[in-house]
């Protein structure tokens, strides 16, 4: 069994001597001795924790400081009742008045033996070493001729022509150290043993965890090797929504995966709040998913401001609805033209919902195939509060509508998991057409919310375009204050396709081009201008639906392009996939009519 390594830190080297002697009763100690007072003895302590050595052994006012300096045990050699009777007992034989000068740590048990000895000795108590010099002037001024104390005051004393004597610690002091040492060893091995092995219990279980403490800084951490860094950094930053909640559920998106974690906030040591973090890996890569995100919406429960406006009058109806489904966990439906905010109303539902706390999960109909949604079964079902958000319904096939039918149907699937969706056209004009299962079209469309298009709210103009200056005032550096009334009215009257997208980025460029801090109806009306291809002709169209009109002006803007669906995609403000699948589509049924 190894010896326990025990640094001795002696005021005077007589007791070094002692100590050597007595030690050969501790076989169990390997001892090293040091001979400093104060800060010489705190500078040898914390010299020997950096050697490895156990526990520190030291006397009075340097073990006192030693304690603050190092963080393993520090013992310290008591002066017992003895050696105070010993050195009151030499002080008579000498002749004069005597003293016990000294920190609190001598004079309070000098104290109490001279009231039980009834002795005449005067005692005086010192804060710090700076005191002594002037108090040992005005004693001898008051002609005291003895004065005893530790080897401080004894040196400084001698020096000052007093008759000193050591305050010194017999054998029975340091046996009581070493047995003190011994304990307080046994304890910390006992203790150890026991963290040990809840350390290692943890660390077998089958989930990864993480501890913070309220500042943020990590206590124990069981994490994959390879994302153990970015993790502890992420779950730091939720350790501040655990300790204020005191739960949460999110989906780290880490290392190509998607981590599952619960956060709950426990209490130890004197009430001391701490954050504990399970993580479990789902069981998909996220390569596995195309068209599938995840992630964790902090957002507070109002409108976006750059999307809605706070105080539109056209969205009072709409906001009434969202406060009142959000308290339900009901399918919700959200239909609206393309770029209207439908994934921005989709996330503030979630945001406002008992679901919060929770992943939203998201199924873009335009990116995921069937491979996607049957791998993104692990990652919904990881956590069975999550929000499961159906964006472009209209735009999946029916193949992949039936697998979607499949994991709603999971019994008590829209009893726990908010289940969102959109489309940009009535789910009853989709079942007719027979682009929509009937079923599915039911199943989502039992509680609907309505977003208008920008036509359908012009009064909002003057707010929506202030915001999105803002926005980009911030992006580019500018400093424009606003569209005059003239480019206002312009804006207003403008035949919008692509709704919130194409007005912001519209706005953007003309904050970007502006050279002046009112942006001009001329500079709005060269940009619509450039727009003209995105208009269905201001005329009304007989005999042709929404979807066809919009269709009619990909054809258009193609053309125009000579077929470039980069520079078709900047100009309509929608994706590349989007163009490619209406135009598939339409290649598709002109073929099935040949």
């Amino acid at each position: 069994m190894p010896k326990i390594k025990v640094f001795i830190v002696v005021p005077y080297e007589g007791l070094s001597e002692l100590i050597f002697n007595i030690a050969k009763q501790y076989p169990m100690f390997d001892i090293r001795t040091e001979v400093g007072n104060l800060d010489q003895g705190v500078e040898a302590a914390v010299r020997a924790q950096r050697d490895g050595y156990q526990m520190i052994i030291s006397r009075g006012g340097t073990a006192e400081m030693i304690q603050e300096a190092v963080s393993i045990p520090v013992i310290s050699i008591d002066i017992s009742g003895y050696d105070y009777m010993r050195v009151i007992a030499l002080t008579h034989n000498f002749s004069g008045k005597a003293a016990i000068v000294g920190y609190h740590s001598i004079t309070e048990g000098a104290q109490a033996i001279k009231t039980l000895l009834r002795s005449g000795i005067d005692i005086f108590t010192i804060d710090n070493s700076r005191e002594l010099p002037g108090l040992l002037s005005e004693l001898r001024r008051r002609d005291y001729l003895v004065i005893v104390g530790d080897t401080i005051t004894a040196e400084k004393a001698k020096e000052m022509s007093f008759n000193a004597i050591l305050l010194t610690s017999g054998e029975e002091s340091v046996k009581k150290a070493f047995n003190d040492a011994l304990k307080i060893y046994e304890y910390i091995q006992k203790y150890n043993l026991k963290t040990e092995l809840l350390t290692e219990t943890l660390r077998q279980i089958p989930q990864y965890c993480a501890v913070f403490d309220c500042t943020g800084n990590i206590v124990f951490q069981k994490l994959p090797e390879e994302a153990a860094g970015k993790m502890a950094a992420e779950l730091a930053e939720y350790s501040k929504i655990v300790l204020s909640s005191g739960e949460q559920h999110a989906l780290l998106d880490l290392g190509g995966h998607y981590w599952n974690e619960t956060g709950t906030r426990i209490y130890a040591g004197g009430n001391h709040p701490y954050a504990v973090f399970y993580l479990s890996k789902c069981i998909n890569q996220k390569s596995e998913m195309k068209g599938v995100t995840a992630e964790n919406v902090q957002n507070t429960a109002d409108f976006s401001i750059t999307v809605f406006g706070r105080n539109s009058t056209y969205l009072r109806e709409t906001y009434e609805e969202v406060q009142k489904f959000s308290k339900l966990c009901v399918p919700i439906l959200i239909a609206g033209e393309i770029g209207t905010g439908k994934d921005a109303l989709a996330k503030m539902i979630h945001s406002m919902g008992v679901n919060r706390q929770h992943p939203f999960i998201a199924i873009d109909g335009e990116i995921a195939d069937s491979d996607s949604l049957k791998n993104s079964r692990a990652l919904i079902d990881s956590d069975p509060f999550s929000t499961l958000y159906l964006k472009q319904l209209q735009a999946m096939s029916l193949q992949d509508q039936r697998l979607l039918l499949e994991m709603l149907a999971a019994p008590d699937f829209t009893r726990t998991h908010l289940l969102l969706a959109s489309v940009c056209e009535s789910p009853e004009t989709m079942m007719v057409a027979g682009t929509l299962l009937e079923e599915l079209g039911k199943r989502v469309g039992e509680y609907r919310i309505h977003l208008p298009s920008l036509r359908e709210r012009s009064g909002d103009m003057r707010d929506l375009t202030g915001n999105y200056i803002n926005l980009a005032n911030s992006q580019y550096g500018k400093q424009i204050v606003a569209v005059d009334d003239g480019g206002l009215k312009l804006l207003t009257d403008f035949h919008w396709v692509t709704n919130l997208d194409q007005l912001q980025r519209i706005v953007f460029k003309l904050v970007m081009e502006a050279e002046e801090p009112y942006i001009s109806a001329e500079s709005v009306s060269k940009v619509l201008k450039s727009e003209d291809g995105l208009q269905p002709g201001h005329k009304k169209v007989p005999d042709k639906t929404l979807d066809e009109q919009i269709q009619d002006i990909i054809r258009n803007v193609l053309n125009e392009e000579n077929g470039n669906l980069t520079r078709v995609s900047n100009r309509l403000g929608v994706s590349r996939t989007t163009i490619w699948r209406r135009m598939k589509n339409e290649w598709s049924e002109e073929n099935s009519k040949k």
